[in-house]
């Protein structure tokens, strides 16, 4: 994002025994920042500077944005599963290391801000005094998106 700075950034979080291990890595134009958040049991928080950061292989890329396969850091090894939501500025997947489970995520807040892209997100995004007609589509459960739509259309805001 080019008034934060922010060229990329990623965090994950997986379930391990005994303990909930997070990261958070920021990309900005000049410098990169990370931590590692280990939660124990008792809900003792210990946080440390990744370090060792290194990435190998890559999953998704339908759109040219892609996530590494591996992830390597703190003397941890994350692997990367393949893309479950997955756009030109953001990925969702699943994490797996050897003994726990999770989630992550890898976003390029830049890449939403390209001229072609800027019609699709305001398709997403209300406005107090012009909300899209095509909100309705995109926000809230898939399963009653229809009948949401169609109530927007003739009138029922």
């Amino acid at each position: 994002m080019p008034t934060l700075g922010i060229r990329e950034w990623a965090w994950g979080r997986v379930a391990e025994p005994g303990s909930e291990v997070l990261h958070y890595r920021c990309e900005g134009e000049t410098a990169v920042e990370g931590m590692e958040v280990v939660i124990d049991d008792g809900g003792r928080a210990t946080i440390s500077p990744l370090e060792g950061w290194s990435e190998q292989g890559r999953v998704g890329g339908t759109y040219g944005f892609a996530a590494s396969e591996t992830l390597r850091f703190n003397g941890r090894t994350v692997h990367v599963g393949g893309a479950v939501d997955e756009s030109v500025f953001y990925l969702r997947f699943p994490l797996s290391t050897a003994t726990g489970r999770g989630w992550g995520e890898r976003v390029r807040p830049g890449a939403i801000s390209t001229w072609w892209m800027q019609p699709l997100v305001r398709m997403c995004v209300t406005t107090p005094h012009a909300p899209s007609a095509m909100l309705p589509i995109f926000s809230g459960p898939a399963i009653d998106r229809g009948s949401r739509t169609l109530a927007w259309w003739m009138g029922a805001r």
